[in-house]
């Protein structure tokens, strides 16, 4: 085990600084007239950046609106002559605030009005935002707290960096309660426990801070991978005891690079078990488990998958292997209703599968670099680091609607159940939020 590094007490700039205002205000008339042309040109030479391709004919059987678009915001100035750029960062909505927060690769996290997208404060963090935050309703004095309901006024947010820093953030006054730095990008999202926050880094550590404080609570270090390995890194799934008052503590599940997955004790940090995923013929291919595990505790169950060798279910009790269905390249899986299971893959596309492994139905994607899939009803959204983000049908895979924003997406989408709405990100550092239209 090894001891981190936390501070504490760094507060956002005032809204009255130069730093607080809009990005558009912050630009010089030089960068903004040269932009400006740079706009022109590409919409002459190239059309709008970004539109709703219909997927059916306006009059056709199968025509029906899946989303409007309320507003775009730029959340971060675009890198105009660059090749490529990337936002992993995944927006999140705050009902309860009529906000919508979102992060940028330049380290500042920006809060949007929710109504028509007008800017209302950021804070520079540092590091590169990249990660899924999430919202907490947490108890400062008791040192308690838990994710905050759609209905609840959330007032931490926890959010990783690529500087490899766990960040609290106080939604009240917009302040950095405390930072617990690590030796590794964090890019998935944190999961409270008993007082406590669980997170993971990119070089296969699992880390437990105190809530209150963010002071090092415990760590277990993964077999630091030195060959080649799938870029990305499975988050954690969280247990918890089944008596809150008890003995037993709750489990956490994830993967590692070198293919294993394990069970670890959330109190104490010891694992429970382990089990190797990594095909038998592993020299020279992927091994990773990069998928964070989805529990299905009625079944008794997690879901998980190798690159190579697979999505497996797995015993939650012993890790014992349950079934197999041979899928490459799965990087992050999702549950839908009616026992759909969905399997994102970088090379072979979309997949639903039943819960006992057989394939339901398959979509053939460009190869590109897939998010998380967000589920709302019976309709999956999927970003795509060229298509932008793609709309189907749970039930059969049915494509209903893609937008294309001229970058492509990276960055998970994020649903706000009380507007109705999806919130995405594109790569040029743009937030949609797409009002739904959903049966």
């Amino acid at each position: 085990m090894s001891v981190g590094v936390f501070s504490s007490g760094e507060a956002s700039r005032p809204l009255a600084d130069s730093a607080s205002r809009p990005l558009a205000d912050r630009v010089g008339p030089l960068q903004r007239r040269a932009a400006a042309l740079f706009a022109l040109l590409t919409t002459l030479a190239c059309g709008p950046a970004e539109r709703t391709i219909l997927i059916h004919e306006p009059e056709g059987d199968g025509a029906r609106a899946i989303w409007s678009v309320d507003f775009v915001r730029e959340f971060t100035i675009p890198e105009n002559y660059r090749y490529r750029t990337e936002e992993y960062g995944s927006p999140v909505a705050d009902p309860s605030r009529g906000l919508v927060y979102v992060g940028s690769r330049d380290g500042t996290l920006v809060a949007f009005e929710d109504r028509i997208g007008e800017f209302v404060w950021e804070l520079d963090i540092g590091g590169g935002l990249s990660s899924v935050p999430i919202l907490a309703v947490v108890d400062p004095e008791r040192g308690v707290g838990h994710q905050a309901a759609p209905n609840e006024r959330a007032n931490w947010m926890l959010t990783g960096t690529d500087d490899g820093a766990l960040v609290a953030v106080d939604l009240d006054t917009q302040e950095v309660r405390w930072r617990y730095r690590t030796n590794g990008l964090v890019r998935t999202p944190a999961v409270i426990g008993d007082g406590v926050v669980h997170f993971s880094n990119s070089r296969d550590e699992i880390l437990t801070v105190d809530l209150r404080s963010g002071e090092w609570v415990w760590q277990y270090d993964g077999e630091f991978q030195k060959d080649f390995t799938v870029y990305g890194r499975a988050g954690l799934a969280y247990q918890p005891p089944l008596d809150p008052t008890g003995s037993v503590g709750g489990v956490l599940y994830t993967g590692f690079a070198d293919g294993k997955v394990l069970a670890i004790d959330a109190v104490s940090g010891a694992p429970k078990w382990s089990e190797s995923l990594a095909p038998l013929e592993g020299a020279g291919l992927f091994v990773d488990v990069d998928t964070t595990p989805v529990l299905a505790p009625e079944r008794g169950q997690l879901l998980v998958a190798n690159q190579a060798s697979g999505v497996f279910a797995l015993s939650q009790a012993d890790g014992a292997r349950v079934w197999n269905t041979k899928i490459r390249a799965v990087g992050s899986l999702a549950l839908a209703p009616g026992g759909v299971l969905l399997a994102a893959s970088s090379l072979e596309g979309l997949y639903g599968l039943e819960l006992d492994g057989r394939v339901r139905w398959y979509q053939q994607l460009d190869p590109g670099s897939l998010a998380t899939p967000l589920v709302v009803g019976t309709t999956v959204f999927i970003a795509h680091s060229d298509a932008g983000l793609l709309a189907y049908a749970t039930v059969n895979g049915e494509l209903l609607g893609r937008l294309f924003n001229g970058s492509g997406s990276s960055g998970q989408p994020s649903f706000d159940p009380v507007l109705g709405r999806v919130y995405a990100s594109s790569d040029r550092g743009q937030l949609y939020a797409l009002r739904l239209s959903l049966d």
